[in-house]
């Protein structure tokens, strides 16, 4: 007869199976929060900016949403499993024990927690919270540490575009063609396009700013001192970085 536990663990997979269906119209709503923002036209008024920033909160809580729901369910599969396999080790003396790093499984490695994926951010990138990221060791700490051809400008600038036209283009289906093609219209190069924008963040690993988890949860900044230290003066709540599975010790923007 199936035990009492075994129910419980039925149960509780059958939870996390139903959770899936639930997070692609989620992130689906959060494409096209991302999707609208990229639509609304430039030079906008105050209220059009207003509705901007809203769209894109949106999209950025969608995104949190659908990263919190596969997160879930996956959670509730690996715990239902480990419940019913105790159980059964329970019954023969049995003892089941594992260690793993805190933080969650994004399906393509373990992110520190709270961090999600952006739609049409590239995989291995995630949105990662500042508060996640030690920076003891960051040596940046002012705008005389800032001498590679960028100022903290140009990198805010970046920020910018990368939360006000990369990451909408991206949603909406965009290649690094399309953002090359709109640096040539605007006229815009370098440190301040958007295409060096999306390279140097979400494409180039080189470039990147990458993180290396440690076993208590943490990141450490392997590449990206500066836009990390940039970030956490602008207020910034997460970046964008490509997480590694061990760091090295590259020292770059």
């Amino acid at each position: 007869m199936t035990s009492q536990i075994q129910q419980v663990a039925a149960a509780i997979r059958a939870v996390g199976q139903a959770a899936g269906p639930v997070r692609g119209p989620v992130d689906d709503s959060g494409r096209v929060a991302y999707e609208l923002v990229g639509r609304i036209p430039e030079g906008r008024n105050s209220s059009a900016a207003a509705l901007a920033e809203a769209l894109r909160a949106a999209a950025v809580a969608a995104a949190q949403a659908a990263h919190v729901l596969e997160a879930f369910s996956k959670d509730a599969e690996s715990f239902a499993g480990r419940l019913a396999q105790n159980h059964s080790s329970g019954a023969t003396g049995g003892r089941s024990t594992s260690n793993t790093v805190r933080g969650e499984d994004t399906g393509g490695g373990v992110s520190p927690a709270g961090s999600y994926a952006v739609p049409g951010m590239p995989s291995g990138w995630y949105m990662v919270p500042i508060t996640a990221i030690d920076q003891s060791e960051n040596p940046i700490s002012g705008a005389s540490d800032f001498s590679k051809g960028y100022s903290i400008e140009d990198l805010e600038h970046a920020f910018n575009l990368l939360d006000q036209e990369v990451l909408p283009a991206l949603a909406s289906g965009a290649d690094e063609d399309f953002l090359a093609a709109k640096d040539n219209e605007d006229r815009t190069w370098g440190t301040r396009s958007l295409s060096m924008t999306f390279r140097d963040f979400l494409q180039d690993k080189a470039e990147s700013i990458r993180l290396a988890m440690r076993p208590d949860g943490a990141c450490s900044i392997s590449n990206g001192r500066h836009r990390v230290w940039v970030a956490t003066r602008m207020g910034r709540t997460h970046v964008p970085a490509f997480i590694e599975g061990a760091g090295d010790n590259g020292s770059d923007g």
